[in-house]
């Protein structure tokens, strides 16, 4: 059963997907989202969905139509050529898709943080993905932009904002922008925004990190002022900007990667920070990483990166090792040694991989 609250966000005018927590004797096939306590949650929203659920008569597992990191395919001849490898049939449509956006997911923040709407036998909603039924929705800033701009998003789980004046509109959800695929699919939309809210931007700003893809958008776009900011302030400043902060805060960034002021990679702050500045307050230690990215791919490598802070730990990490190739074990331990390709992290992310590493998770 899915609790009051669950069902109305199910049944809201947006219809985005829930998340409530699964039940343990949930008739649901162990497949379906494996090793996760939530399970995502949808009702129909549209006619063909109310068609086809009537034809078969029983609740269906779905996924979007795009590879993961792709976007979402927006027309027949696309579905055909970029999923041909895991689709057996079609259910086709007489209506173009216009735009390509994935479903919104809320879910229901835990008690504790509920608050006084807990207490009222309400609810409060995280929404972990705005998208359809949310976005392009305009959001209201705290103070307002000094000119139009555009903020082109990060590097993951892009979505990028065109803001002016006091109204911020959010994009929806764009993916990783890892492919050309993805770069085209940003500039399609982005096109698009500025045409529908008729925004002409005079600055982009972007993430401090030189080599993101998003960097590169942001300079191709040929405005006459790029501003530049580090992510983690973003994190802070954005969660201050939601609830109308405009005071200094302490704020706690815990994250994978982002790029610091010093050129290492920061994923553990305390930054004391208003909606313009910061100054580094703590960190968590660093640690290096070795092979950058491909570490966060492999927690062993994360794990080596720690032990060479504390050598006499070993026999404490011997899990993490268990069942790596030897050679390729004594061959980042080189690396780090040597300082090959191994940069230095403050990363909460990284720290939780490397501790299951070590706990052979």
């Amino acid at each position: 059963l899915i609790d009051t609250f669950d069902q109305k966000l199910l049944s809201s005018p947006e219809h985005p997907i829930v998340l409530p927590r699964r039940r343990p004797d949930a008739r649901i096939a162990r497949s379906v989202a494996p090793a996760t306590a939530p399970l995502g949650v949808m009702l129909p929203y549209t006619p063909v969905h109310l068609l086809l659920l009537d034809a078969v008569r029983r609740p269906l597992v779905m996924t979007s139509g795009n590879h993961s990191g792709q976007p979402l395919a927006a027309s027949l001849d696309e579905a055909r050529r970029d999923l041909g490898d895991v689709a057996e049939a079609y259910l086709t449509h007489d209506r173009d898709i216009v735009a390509r956006i994935d479903d919104s997911v809320v879910r229901v923040a835990p008690d504790a943080a509920l608050g006084a709407a807990a207490a009222s036998g309400g609810g409060a909603t995280i929404l972990m993905r705005r998208a359809r039924g949310f976005a392009p929705l305009p959001v209201a800033l705290p103070v307002a932009t000094p000119m139009p701009l555009v903020a082109v998003g990060p590097h993951l789980k892009n979505t990028f904002a065109i803001a002016a004046g006091r109204d911020v509109y959010v994009s929806p959800h764009v993916g990783d922008l890892e492919t050309l695929e993805t770069a085209d699919h940003w500039r399609a939309t982005y096109d698009s925004f500025r045409r529908l809210f008729r925004v002409e931007p005079a600055m982009a700003v972007r993430d401090l990190h030189p080599q993101y893809l998003s960097t590169r958008l942001a300079e191709e776009l040929g405005l006459a002022r790029i501003e530049v900011v580090q992510h983690h302030h973003a994190h802070i400043a954005a969660v201050a900007g939601e609830h109308g902060v405009r005071d200094p805060v302490i704020g706690v960034a815990f994250d994978g990667t982002g790029y610091g002021d010093d050129g290492h990679t920061w994923g553990a702050e305390i930054l004391l920070a208003d909606l313009t500045n910061y100054r580094r307050v703590g960190q968590l230690r660093y640690a290096p990483l070795p092979g950058g990215d491909v570490a966060a791919r492999s927690p062993w490598r994360v794990a080596l990166g720690y032990l060479s802070l504390e050598p006499g730990l070993s026999d404490a990490f011997a899990l993490a090792f268990e069942d790596v190739d030897p050679r390729a074990v004594e061959t980042v331990r080189r690396q780090v040694a040597r300082g090959v390709n191994s940069p230095l992290a403050s990363s909460m992310g990284r720290l939780f991989d490397a501790a299951a590493a070590v706990l052979g998770v």
